[in-house]
């Protein structure tokens, strides 16, 4: 499923983001996480992102959606 496959490429992306984010401010954080991560997690969304979606992957991206943004405030 995509959305197993976007999760997948994401995660180490953010791990790796979460680890520099110490020596970024929000805005360059919130910057590379838009083009890096972003970017990836909305790609195609409106073919996927509907109400077909069953509840753990909504459940799933909405989490890693959290996660991201928890990140620019250092959470």
């Amino acid at each position: 499923m995509h959305v197993k496959s976007i999760l997948s490429r994401i995660k180490p992306k953010l791990s790796l983001l979460k680890k520099v984010a110490k020596n970024m401010d929000t805005e360059q954080f919130l910057k590379v996480a838009t083009a890096q991560l972003y970017s990836l997690l909305y790609y195609a969304s409106q073919v996927w992102l509907n109400q077909t979606l069953k509840a753990p992957y909504w459940n799933k991206l909405r989490s890693l959606y959290y996660r991201i943004l928890r990140g620019a405030i250092k959470d």
